[in-house]
């Protein structure tokens, strides 16, 4: 068990009886993923104490900077730092000492990254709190440069983890900025290559929902989406345009929203290569949602048509950090009734209609009027213009 005299999270943070209370109430179903994302905050708590200078973001930081709106658990902490690998390890190997080398061991994981950018990749390993033998890992990854986003400090505390100390993260705009930039398998996002990305893909996809409910900055979003896209370009040591990453997101975005009874009809239409992509993409999107449930909290669900609008959403939000919109117009588009009446939803698929087949390939529109919200998202995707 951890020494709870040396965390600094509070003490009832680290009681299996509040472990099972979280997970008696529904709030939470699953221990192992609980007592992670506990351990990954204390980590971070214990890296800034240690003197760490760094901007928290990802899935983590979205549990701490949106409170109550939290809506899944994020097991591994994501950081950025002008910090070097010896004084990254020298501060990592004080935690390990502090808690008499018992808790919050570390090793690197492999994976090469060729780029100018440096990355330091860790496994980190401490006692379970309520399953007395078990061990729980969560990941550390640190990107070693601090990008230029708006950032924010907020109480490190969640509906699950309780401390006193205060963190930067990027404002709530920049981080929807950053989790755009998550998307584009052959560009500036993470690969497609198993379930294991499609878990990712399901859960960016859900993150960028979550955070443009909230509110947020759009111009903060756009300077980290561009941002974001530099320093990927550095990460790959190429020379990622705007215009390619965003075409990339696109198309998984397209994949992503196919109806799951007819999309084997729909791919057909497409030519060879982007056929046999879409396939694999939709194949590993379903088996990552699959994989996705277990981080839900409060009885949330996520079903095939969520995903499906998240990605719509996703493709509509990043059209946006193309072109020069005003933050009035965005609001409106975004705050924009959904359409409701029969006559309404026709009006909506009859312009979509009007799209060229080979940009609405993954539409077919007398499936999607049966789901208006998806339908007004990508006509509001098809119709967005640049301000003039």
């Amino acid at each position: 068990m951890i020494d709870k005299t040396k965390t600094i999270g509070a003490t009832k943070n680290f009681d299996s009886a509040k472990i099972n209370e979280l997970i008696s109430t529904g709030l939470i179903n699953n221990v192992a993923n609980l007592e992670r994302a506990i351990f990954s905050l204390e980590y971070l708590g214990q890296l800034q104490k240690e003197g760490l200078d760094f901007i928290f973001k990802g899935g983590s930081a979205i549990q701490v900077i949106l409170q109550d709106k939290w809506a899944r658990l994020s097991v591994d902490a994501d950081i950025c730092s002008n910090v070097s690998e010896k004084e990254l390890i020298e501060i990592m190997s004080n935690i390990y000492q502090k808690f008499g080398k018992t808790a919050f061991s570390f090793k690197f994981r492999d994976r090469t990254i060729a780029g100018s950018i440096p990355f330091y990749l860790f496994i980190l390993e401490a006692p379970s709190i309520a399953v007395i033998g078990e061990t729980r890992s969560c990941l550390l990854d640190v990107m070693g440069i601090k990008p230029n986003y708006a950032t924010t400090q907020v109480a490190l505390k969640t509906p699950f983890f309780d401390s006193d100390l205060t963190i930067t993260t990027p404002t709530i705009g920049a981080l929807l900025g950053d989790k755009l930039s998550t998307i584009g398998p052959n560009t500036m996002g993470r690969h497609l290559v198993d379930s294991r990305n499609g878990l990712e893909y399901a859960k960016h996809f859900y993150d960028i929902k979550t955070l443009q409910e909230a509110d947020f900055n759009f111009k903060d979003c756009c300077l980290a989406f561009h941002e974001a896209i530099d320093l990927q370009s550095k990460i790959r040591s190429k020379n990622l345009s705007v215009q390619e990453c965003c075409e990339d997101l696109f198309f998984t975005c397209k994949v992503a929203s196919l109806p799951q009874n007819i999309s084997e009809q729909l791919i057909a239409k497409l030519s060879e290569q982007p056929r046999m992509r879409a396939r694999s993409e939709f194949r590993i999107l379903r088996d990552g949602l699959a994989r996705f449930r277990p981080f839900l909290v409060r009885g949330l669900t996520y079903s095939w048509d969520d995903l499906r609008y998240c990605a719509a959403l996703t493709a509509l939000l990043t059209k946006m950090a193309q072109i020069d919109l005003s933050e009035k117009k965005i609001k409106a588009i975004l705050k924009a009734n959904m359409p409701s009446k029969k006559e309404e939803i026709q009006s909506v698929a009859a312009k979509v209609a009007a799209v060229p087949e080979q940009e609405r390939w993954f539409i077919q529109l007398s499936e999607l009027v049966n789901f208006p919200r998806i339908l007004q998202t990508w006509h509001g995707y098809f119709f967005l213009e640049p301000a003039t």
